[in-house]
């Protein structure tokens, strides 16, 4: 059976590993909303992206059906959005954050509005730490061809890299871009004191 499957196989499994990466992220992001006192609202996906959903009572599993969640902070109306094609990069980006209420959010129409976003980052949840460098390199030329398609137009954009394996040659050039100012923020999935601290700062933008 796997023989005839071919790689399918591995794009199923590597798509699941980037969902329970995308799901751990949501998670850490619910609970620093509970610690803070943030009141959200979410859509679950396609065919529901223009019923915001009130944050549910018992909230059990509901980062597995999580596709975009809204919340306000001291600046303003919150929108983020996963996994998520953006119009004027021409890619699919993981993680992305717009200034905007529900009505601007018009069933993902708000990602074809450049002025609108705050912050993009990529997403890498593979644990392999043979893979962690190619993780790393594919994601530092999305977040590259992010920043230069906004700032082609104009407008200034933050972004942010958060990986599951971080190897130490990926670190030193990591946090070189955090120290030039390159990247705007970085963190292990699986350091819980990173990954909350990732989640504060992504509330607060």
């Amino acid at each position: 059976y796997l023989l005839i499957k071919g790689d399918t196989v591995g794009g199923t499994m590597r798509n699941r590993v980037g969902a329970l990466g995308e799901e751990k992220l949501i998670r850490a992001l619910l609970s620093n909303m509970g610690v803070q006192g943030i009141n959200y609202e979410y859509t679950e996906g396609a065919k529901t992206q223009h019923l915001w959903l009130p944050q549910p009572t018992n909230d059990t599993d509901v980062e597995k059906v999580i596709k975009a969640l809204y919340w306000k902070n001291d600046k303003g109306p919150r929108i983020l959005c996963f996994d998520t094609t953006i119009p004027l990069v021409g890619k699919n980006v993981d993680i992305c954050l717009f200034e905007g209420n529900k009505v601007e959010y018009d069933k993902l129409n708000i990602r074809k509005h450049p002025e609108k976003g705050l912050m993009f980052g990529e997403l890498k949840g593979g644990i392999d730490p043979a893979g962690a460098d190619e993780h790393w390199k594919t994601g530092n030329t999305a977040l590259g061809r992010i920043r230069q398609s906004f700032e082609s137009k104009g407008y200034t954009v933050l972004t942010s890299f958060i990986g599951a394996a971080i190897a130490n040659a990926m670190a030193v050039e990591i946090y070189e871009q955090l120290k030039n100012g390159i990247l705007s923020n970085a963190a292990n999935l699986t350091n819980t004191d990173q990954l909350n601290e990732y989640c504060a700062w992504i509330l607060n933008i």
